[in-house]
């Protein structure tokens, strides 16, 4: 018999990287405009601005990974940050709960809002359904993660691509207005300020490829996880911005953005891919997210009680909670938590993730290769 093939490991971390950013603050196009488009046509540069940043923290991540063999968040900090690795373990462990919880609380509350207006479903069923989907995702392990996660990046990259190159053409002129004219809302400091509170947030993507990285052989594996992941995020993220700068500004201050402009269109087509495209984006994050805590936490045993579950009855455990969780978070609304609960986090994880990864990450992998990294 021959062996079963499968995709290339990095290829996996990428869609993962992806799937994780791609969710339903993303795909309602509630994130661009909120960090990005709200400032005018300085928009147009300023995700590819965070998409750098996340690209290099993605590299130093992937590359330490592989070279201090860490599969966790909590063996990323314990290592990364020795001889303080014990504390920021702690922190971590706090931000990452309160990360996973937000931006679930976001998935759960635009999933729910996706059904309920869509196929008519009570509210807090489609919340039900939603949780069930990721939690039986996340049950099924790593592997099928970095597949499902490839599987649902074609159909989303595909969607919005047909979806935002309508919207360019159809605002083309509005758009041309927009970025001919500098037209500005807002200070650009400000503006480089939020892309940056921007990269913050996504800082959780750490986890997501210290869970998913298993198997990463080789260096360049890792150039091709930060690069084609830095730039499968930035052309979906800057093709998203000009998207709804062709509608500036009035779809800046939607609460669906990207709704809000297809209800205009009367292209019954593009508006059926969309919310195909909005609850893919949806699974991929929520199942990235809680992935990548739980592989942290599927390890712990509390009480003498937990020693007789599996490890796949703990992931499955520790699922259900942060989805409780997330279910608690949700009733505040998509635009409140990208809005308010994302850049509380952006303030957490800037000073404790970011800038520590960008400024010791090349010690830190100078170490790794000599083999002189402390526990």
């Amino acid at each position: 018999m021959g062996e079963k093939k499968s995709l290339p490991i990095w290829i996996g971390c990428v869609t993962g990287w992806f799937a994780t950013h791609c969710g339903s603050g993303f795909a309602t196009g509630v994130q661009a405009a909120e960090y990005f488009t709200k400032f005018g046509a300085i928009g147009l540069v300023t995700p590819f601005l965070s998409m750098a940043v996340l690209g290099v923290m993605a590299y130093i991540a992937v590359e330490f990974c592989r070279r201090s063999n860490t599969h966790n968040y909590k063996e990323f900090a314990h290592k990364f940050y020795a001889p303080f690795g014990s504390i920021f373990g702690i922190i971590w462990d706090m931000i990452s709960v309160i990360g996973t919880a937000l931006i679930t609380g976001a998935v759960l509350a635009g999933g729910g809002e996706l059904l309920s207006e869509v196929f008519g479903v009570p509210y807090l069923i489609s919340l039900a359904i939603i949780a069930v989907i990721i939690l039986i995702c996340t049950s099924l392990g790593a592997e099928f993660f970095r597949n499902i996660s490839t599987l649902l990046t074609i159909p989303i990259v595909i969607c919005l691509t047909c979806i935002s190159v309508y919207g360019i053409a159809d605002g083309w002129e509005n758009l041309c207005q927009v970025a001919g004219n500098w037209e500005i809302q807002g200070s650009i400091g400000g503006a480089i300020l939020d892309s940056l509170k921007y990269a913050g947030v996504q800082c959780t993507f750490i986890g997501v490829l210290a869970a998913s990285s298993l198997g990463i052989a080789s260096q360049r594996d890792s150039i091709r996880i930060s690069v084609g992941g830095a730039l499968l995020n930035a052309l979906m993220l800057g093709l998203i911005s000009i998207f709804l700068l062709a509608y500036f500004p009035g779809s800046s201050h939607e609460n669906l953005p990207i709704l809000f402009i297809l209800r205009d269109a009367d292209v019954p087509l593009l508006s059926i891919m969309y919310q195909i495209t909005l609850f893919c984006a949806m699974i991929s994050t929520g199942v990235g997210l809680i992935f990548s805590i739980v592989t942290r936490l599927e390890g712990v045993r509390v009480g003498n009680s937990m020693k007789r579950f599996s490890q796949r009855k703990r992931r499955i455990l520790w699922s259900f909670v942060f989805l409780l969780i997330a279910y608690g978070i949700s009733v505040l609304g998509l635009r409140n938590i990208v809005g308010g609960g994302y850049r509380f986090l952006a303030g957490l994880k800037i000073p404790v993730v970011m800038i520590p990864v960008l400024i010791l990450g090349p010690w830190r992998l100078k170490q790794a290769r000599t083999g002189t990294e402390k526990s």
